[in-house]
């Protein structure tokens, strides 16, 4: 989604300014479109990073059930995904190719989004001291 805003709004920058001479000025007018759509970019990562944050770790929340069958002389617990009771989580007797890949996807998301979010915030806050009050910084 915020991509596809960036992407809008460089377009829209590009086409305000079409006869394009060098590649300076489309990496200039391109600029201009994404700190056009900066803020609500940020805005959108800023709702939403605590909620789909919340959504990735949910892949590791696994409820166990006891399974006990009289005739056996042991008791069995499995453990199914809370999020979606059918997927059964893999442990040390059990391995599910399914929840394996769910988490291998998770581990990902996790990198590029809380992470990444964090991140991006980081890099904008700094380039802003740099560019703020004529490049003199903020103390």
């Amino acid at each position: 989604l915020i991509a596809c805003w960036m992407l809008v709004l460089v377009g829209v920058q590009v086409a305000k300014e079409v006869p394009v001479s060098s590649c300076r000025a489309l990496g200039a007018t391109m600029m201009r479109g994404v700190m056009a759509g900066l803020p609500f970019g940020l805005l959108i990562t800023y709702v939403f990073v605590g909620p789909e944050s919340a959504l990735i770790f949910k892949a590791w929340l696994c409820q166990s059930y006891v399974f006990d069958d009289s005739t056996a002389s042991t008791v069995i617990f499995e453990s199914y995904l809370q999020a979606d009771p059918s997927m059964r989580c893999s442990d040390a007797d059990f391995t599910n190719e399914d929840y394996d890949r769910l988490t291998k996807q998770a581990t990902g998301f996790i990198i590029v989004y809380p992470v990444g979010c964090v991140l991006l915030y980081a890099a904008l806050v700094l380039l802003s001291r740099k560019s703020g009050r004529g490049g003199a910084g903020y103390a």
